[in-house]
């Protein structure tokens, strides 16, 4: 797809998506990573059993201050689920 078809989509100029693309990613971006690849290894641990609601109460005896919204939309996003 062009450049220019997908900037007209999402309603911004051509350089504003290429600024948007060459930024350096967020520290809460960063920090989302880390969190989903500790999530998705909680929940592998767990032989795919936990959901959010267990995963948040092994990341807070881990000492992991975060809420479980936030690990619910983090399962979401890689389509984790519990049983």
């Amino acid at each position: 797809m062009q450049i220019q078809t997908m900037s007209h989509a999402l309603g911004m100029s051509r350089s504003g998506f290429y600024a948007y693309h060459s930024c350096p990613p967020t520290v809460r971006r960063v920090s989302d990573d880390a969190l989903a690849d500790r999530i998705a290894t909680i929940h592998e641990a767990s032989k795919k059993t936990f959901d959010a609601s267990c995963i948040h109460a092994e990341l807070a005896n881990e000492g992991v201050p975060i809420g479980r919204t936030r690990i619910e939309r983090s399962m979401k996003a890689k389509g984790l689920k519990g049983a």
